[in-house]
């Protein structure tokens, strides 16, 4: 997740499926698979939705919550009255690949209240990358009462 992408179309539909799923009774932990700076892609410009007022009948407090976010960085997500009222934050950069497991181990105890979990790694599952999530970052996290989703995106599956 990079600052460049926040508020996209994207982060919407995400975060429509998380407030539904987490309501008021559970507590929502977000891992961001943060990489700070820009890439130097185009992408992210995808906020043409602010604009449609379908997407404001599908979620208006959503809508209006990422719609007058005061600047599009992962920091800002983080401070808009978008989550559920208990939701909890795991930012920390993702690391180069010889302190990963140090970094999944930060986020397994920033995560521990949590009983549904999210992870945002850019391209989904994966051999370790900073666009991926592991198999095995999945598994650290895994408990008999949570529920761990991760988004994915068809076609960029990378592990051997």
């Amino acid at each position: 997740m990079r600052d460049q992408y926040a508020g996209d179309i994207s982060d919407f539909l995400k975060f429509a499926l998380l407030r539904a799923m987490a309501s008021s009774n559970r507590v929502l932990g977000i891992g961001w698979y943060y990489l700070p700076g820009g890439d130097g892609r185009p992408d992210g410009r995808h906020v043409e939705w602010r604009d449609d007022p379908a997407w404001r009948d599908f979620d208006s407090d959503l809508h209006a919550g990422l719609s007058s976010l005061s600047e599009r960085s992962v920091a800002a997500l983080e401070r808009a009255s978008i989550w559920p009222r208990r939701t909890i934050f795991h930012r920390d950069p993702v690391p180069a690949d010889l302190m990963r497991r140090e970094w999944a181990q930060r986020k397994r105890a920033a995560l521990s209240s949590a009983d549904l979990v999210f992870l945002d790694p850019d391209n989904g599952v994966g051999e370790v990358s900073q666009k991926h999530t592991t198999f095995e970052e999945i598994r650290l996290l895994r408990r008999a009462t949570r529920t761990i989703s991760v988004i994915h995106f068809p076609g960029r599956i990378s592990h051997g």
